[in-house]
């Protein structure tokens, strides 16, 4: 009985030897069990009122080149800007975008003034006039564009290269504008209300008024149906002017006031959303957007007229304080709203 008992304990000894322990465990299953989850792609929100058309490309490339994803969210002309901030203002709490693209300055002074801008010193700006950016890096600009007139080709008006002068009587009742707290209205309306002093802001809106001035849905709109010979004069925006030029519509574009104060420019503007939630790619696509590359590709697209980096040539631009303009802006929309439509400014 001891023999086999003997033979039996030996055999189990040594199988004990050869049953694998955890450190012996397949290398590929011990792989399997580190490999890290696969990282998920970086994704930018662009808040926009820059025209779809020409924003669509400048994305695709940024796109192509770093690999970062980007949702536009823009808005239509009749709203632009305004919209916009407005909705960036009900996000603050719970922001959506990563950065703001606008197509003016006056609104992003705003948002910067509220906080929802946030500051970055773009290496891509550093190369931008004072004025066309923020002293605490909370915005700057790319790419200008103009306030002209649209006049209809065949119409003989006495003078109308100076603002003051839309009172003639040949184009009564055949002058449109758009609303004014539609896109670079509301920013025009401001910088004339900071240029000249509130009695003469006023006279110039009665005169408006008097001569049968027409409030459209947007900047477009303006441009559109002047070329449609609804009206015969439009103060609008130089891009919307270009488009319509483009499509072969019989226009004359005039920068006013070229004798006097010049016409107003409008730049594009670019800052960091407060509370983005990828600042540091949203970094790269702010210092792609103020690049020069990006500022040659809204001149060619006929988006803007010139860069902020170079001159306008023979073009007299308004020699304006953005901020001051930006500030007074509630003030001049509510006066234009107010007086075109026929109504009593309360005090």
């Amino acid at each position: 009985m001891l023999k086999p008992l003997c033979l039996f304990v030996c055999i189990w000894g040594s199988l004990i030897f050869l049953i694998p322990g955890c450190d012996d465990a397949p290398k590929s299953k011990k792989a399997v069990k580190s490999e890290a989850p696969e990282a998920t792609p970086a994704h930018l929100v662009l808040y926009t009122s820059v025209d779809p058309l020409v924003v669509g490309p400048i994305i695709d490339t940024f796109v192509d080149q770093t690999k970062i994803r980007v949702s536009i969210v823009g808005d239509k002309d009749s709203q632009r800007s305004y919209a916009l901030a407005k909705q960036l203002r009900e996000d603050q709490h719970d922001p959506k975008a990563d950065v703001w693209w606008s197509g003016e300055i006056f609104h992003t002074i705003l948002l910067a003034d509220e906080g929802l801008l946030q500051p970055y010193a773009s290496p891509s700006s550093t190369d931008i006039p004072a004025n066309l950016k923020d002293a605490d890096s909370c915005w700057a600009s790319v790419g200008l564009r103009a306030r002209v007139l649209a006049i209809r080709q065949g119409v003989t008006v006495a003078d109308v290269s100076n603002l003051e002068n839309l009172k003639a009587s040949e184009i009564a009742g055949k002058i449109a504008i758009s609303r004014p707290h539609v896109g670079a209205t509301s920013g025009h309306l401001a910088a004339l209300y900071v240029l000249w002093d509130e009695y003469r802001y006023r006279i110039f809106l009665q005169t408006l008024r008097e001569n049968g001035v027409k409030m459209l849905g947007g900047n477009i709109d303006v441009a559109n149906q002047v070329a449609a010979g609804t009206y015969d004069v439009g103060l609008t925006d130089s891009d919307a002017v270009d488009a319509a030029l483009a499509r072969g519509e019989k226009l004359i574009m005039q920068y006013p006031d070229q004798r006097g104060a010049g016409t107003l420019g409008i730049p594009s503007t670019v800052g960091l959303v407060a509370g983005s939630r990828d600042i540091d790619n949203a970094k790269k696509l702010i210092d792609y957007l103020l690049s020069p590359q990006v500022e040659q590709v809204l001149i060619e697209a006929r988006y803007a007229s010139w860069g902020v980096r170079g001159d306008t040539g023979k073009v007299k631009l308004m020699d304006i304080d953005y901020k001051k303009a930006a500030r007074a802006m509630p003030r001049a929309v509510m006066l234009a709203e107010t007086v075109l439509s026929g109504k009593r400014v309360v005090e």
